[in-house]
């Protein structure tokens, strides 16, 4: 299964319908060396159409158009685990219409909303 979707170019869920299990036959000592791992919605998150995920592991354009819903959260994940600083994301050219928000909180998101002194960026710049 390819992680992201051709079309969109999202991270391609897969859904647990009743329940899941990872199970491999390699020893102690190989399993130290794998790296990755799994991003796991909350139900909630899964059945939101306003929830979207990208894995931004190399250099790449995210087009996000107008045609997804007006208020939405978007998942900037980094597997790439080789870079220095491990797993940091720049965005550069950023654009967005003159009439919209964006606000950028770190860590995972959960299913109550972020507390607003969480938020390390938002555009237009808003003071409290």
């Amino acid at each position: 299964m390819n992680k992201m979707n051709p079309n969109s170019g999202f991270l391609q869920p897969f859904r647990v319908v009743k329940s899941a299990s990872l199970i491999s036959n390699l020893i102690d000592i190989d399993m130290r060396f794998l790296s990755g791992f799994l991003y796991i919605t909350t139900k909630k998150q899964m059945n939101d159409n306003s929830f979207y995920v990208y894995d931004v592991d190399q250099y790449q354009t995210v087009d996000f158009d107008e045609s997804k819903p007006e208020n939405c959260t978007i998942v900037f994940l980094n597997s790439n685990i080789s870079m220095t600083p491990v797993q940091s994301t720049s965005f550069i050219n950023w654009n967005q219409s003159e009439n919209s928000s964006v606000f950028i909180y770190p860590g995972i998101p959960k299913n109550p909303e972020p507390e607003s002194y969480s938020q390390i960026f938002s555009n237009p710049v808003g003071t409290q």
